[in-house]
């Protein structure tokens, strides 16, 4: 059986050469989005982290939908509008509190 297996595997490298180079890509690519992952939350609150890796796997989605012409959706329309709401309404809400906090530090040094 094992014999079978082997040489399925060098038939289809045979037939199929570019694997490799997808194989190489994908490794590369799925490295550099975990590695990005790891730097994300060590450097940013959860939440932003969480939202960061949402939006990417939006853009996946939306790469899969054009370049492969799957299907979009009515519920993918609603995620979509979804994901792009709660990202305005968390960049407005962590502006508003960056501006609060400012003005509150400014304040206290005027006290001093």
């Amino acid at each position: 059986m094992s014999f079978d297996i082997y040489d399925h595997c060098l038939f289809w490298v045979q037939k199929h050469p570019m694997m490799w180079v997808y194989l190489f890509l994908n490794i590369v690519t799925n490295f550099l989005g975990v590695n990005g992952v790891y730097k994300i939350t060590g450097l940013t609150s959860s939440l932003t982290g969480n939202l960061t890796i949402t939006i990417r796997k939006f853009i996946s989605l939306l790469i899969s939908v054009v370049f492969f012409k799957n299907d979009f959706t009515v519920l993918h329309w609603v995620g979509a509008i979804g994901v792009l709401v709660g990202t305005m309404l968390y960049t407005q809400a962590s502006q508003q509190a960056a501006k609060a906090a400012k003005a509150k530090a400014e304040a206290g040094n005027k006290k001093d």
